[in-house]
């Protein structure tokens, strides 16, 4: 039967899948007598299928349950359509299971349409990567997320890891953050959105976030809503516009978004490095909290290579309103280190940004 289903898998371009979850039945038929046959579960799916191209999913049931990790490796050309579906990794009387969905090593992502929530993935991936989150893409190209629902998730809603080039357009991040201090977990933060890039490419990468909401989501240290730590030579463009990041709370900085860059040493081969440049465009960023920087926080090395051609941050027409912090209400640079330095390797720029100024208390 394995081989059968092999054989059958490699002999066509394309696969469409339908996914009900009230009536499915996972066996080889609902991967091959479509659309007469449905699966159950996607993760019999993903565990069935990886190492092909074209697979296209189509969820019909109004909800889905999710158990378990749900890995899809190596696909050229994944599109799961979740129709308004809402899946679910509630487990019984446990409100969050250890369940989510990974894409590992795919391209030509497609999510569209669905809610995810109550999910809570601790994907371990030694040495480098060990986080809980309901989505993961680890070493994807070409993705495209749109109109999810991130809902009340044990750690990230959507972590991009090790990416190139995709877009992040009209979704919704809500109540996402870490529900349970187990030891485990000590290292482990959470918030709506996370992007982690440290390997350069010979390209420009170019990241969207653009028409999302980020509303209530928290961390336990850095970026309550969004949270980007880069290595400074990770030739990324990334772009944040027409978002709103409200209500949102990070323990020690950034309550709606933090940036970290790290240092490390730039493989240049001799050309210039266009290291990378983070805009934030026509974005709302209200009564978001902590420690540092209320609004935003931005940690960055103070030296680069003589050879650098480019680290910026750019502000427009972002309105920062009612967010709180014990240093720097809106906009927070370099947290604790409150100092200009003279070789100061990033450029930082705002315009036609607004934040009102602190009230001052008049003696009677």
């Amino acid at each position: 039967m394995i081989l059968l289903l092999c054989i059958l898998l490699h002999s066509v371009s394309s696969l469409d899948i339908r996914i009900d979850g009230d009536n499915g039945n996972d066996s080889i038929e609902c991967l091959t007598e479509q659309p007469q046959s449905s699966c159950q579960s996607l993760k019999y799916v993903a565990d069935t299928i990886n190492n092909t191209g074209s697979l296209t999913i189509e969820i019909i049931s109004p909800t889905l349950s999710l158990q378990g990790s749900v890995i899809f490796t190596d696909i050229n050309g994944l599109t799961i359509n979740g129709q308004g579906t809402s899946i679910s990794c509630r487990n019984g009387s446990i409100p969050y299971g250890n369940s989510g969905i990974v894409f590992n090593n795919c391209s030509n992502v497609i999510l569209i349409g669905f809610t995810i929530e109550h999910c809570g993935l601790l994907y371990k991936k030694e040495p480098k990567y060990h986080r809980r989150q309901s989505v993961l893409f680890y070493n994807c190209k070409n993705f495209n997320i749109s109109k999810i629902n991130f809902s009340d998730n044990n750690g990230y809603g959507l972590v991009l890891y090790e990416n190139c080039c995709g877009n992040v357009t009209q979704n919704v991040f809500t109540n996402n953050g870490i529900k349970h201090s187990r030891a485990e977990e000590s290292n482990v933060t959470g918030g709506g959105l996370s992007i982690l890039q440290y390997t350069p490419y010979n390209n420009n990468n170019i990241i969207a976030i653009a028409s999302n909401q980020f509303i209530n989501n928290s961390a336990t240290t850095i970026g309550g809503a969004l949270y980007l730590e880069v290595d400074h030579c990770a030739h990324l463009l990334l772009f944040i516009a027409a978002s709103n990041f409200i209500g949102n709370r990070a323990g020690t900085a950034g309550g709606a978004i933090g940036f970290i860059v790290h240092m490390s040493k730039c493989n240049s081969n001799g050309t210039i490095l266009f290291e990378f440049l983070v805009t934030l465009s026509s974005c709302n960023i209200t009564n978001n909290q902590a420690k540092f920087g209320g609004g935003v926080a931005i940690q960055i090395v103070h030296s680069a290579p003589s050879d650098a051609k480019r680290k910026e941050f750019y502000f427009e027409f972002c309105h920062f309103t009612g967010n709180k912090a014990e240093v720097s209400s809106a906009l927070d640079i370099s947290g604790r280190s409150q100092k200009i330095y003279k070789c100061l390797a990033t450029v930082i720029r705002l315009e036609n940004c607004y934040c009102p100024r602190p009230r001052r208390r008049r003696s009677l």
